[in-house]
């Protein structure tokens, strides 16, 4: 078994609220269905701070606790999400949606695990990490059962990621029970005109 986390891919397209406040709302998703849910209006960044141009992203970027995605996205990996989670509408950045994790594990082993916390014990950082394999099971995607949780995926996921040839996303191993693991897993943001997606695999 090897659990990923969600890393930042070099030149990928970042999706931000347009109102500062709706930041605490996507940092605040601890895993319950929004049943009322009001879509927010996003901005993506298709350029960096030098005036640089970002790469076309299937998953711009806003940090390793949430997973937004374009449209084609979302439906190309809808039936193996659902599951997990539920797709929340967003609005701006040229059809995109939140993909809100609904299942949560308590499958961190706290007394193995390195944890920073916070004065009133929850968890503020894992350093390093030890899951009960037997918890996680079968589940591609979930959260941990702590404020602001990662969002984490096992392999498999990033399996149905390379099949569909999507780009611009990064996945950075966590924990494993394999020996000598595949570590890292970037899948480059595609350069306009799109062209045929590289990617590669680290250790």
């Amino acid at each position: 078994m090897r659990i990923y986390e969600l890393i930042l891919a070099d030149g990928q397209e970042w999706a931000l609220p347009k109102v500062l406040e709706d930041n605490h709302v996507l940092s605040d998703l601890r895993g319950q269905c929004q049943h009322h849910w009001v879509p927010i209006r996003m901005d993506l960044l298709t350029e960096g701070d030098e005036g640089t141009l970002r790469g076309y992203s299937d998953f711009p970027w806003d940090g390793s606790h949430v997973l937004i995605l374009r449209s084609d996205a979302a439906n190309g990996l809808r039936d193996i999400m659902s599951p997990y989670g539920e797709f929340l509408p967003l609005k701006g950045g040229d059809g995109l949606e939140l993909f809100n994790a609904t299942t949560v594990l308590d499958a961190l082993d706290e007394g193995r695990s390195e944890i920073i916390r916070f004065d009133d014990g929850d968890i503020l950082n894992i350093e390093r990490y030890v899951f009960h394999q037997e918890v996680i099971g079968n589940s591609l995607i979930f959260k941990l059962p702590y404020r602001a949780s990662n969002l984490y995926m096992q392999a498999g996921f990033i399996e149905q990621i390379n099949a569909m040839e999507l780009c611009g996303i990064g996945f950075e191993l966590v924990w494993s029970d394999e020996v000598d693991p595949v570590r890292k897993v970037i899948f480059p943001p595609r350069q306009r005109p799109h062209r045929k997606r590289q990617w590669w695999w680290s250790r």
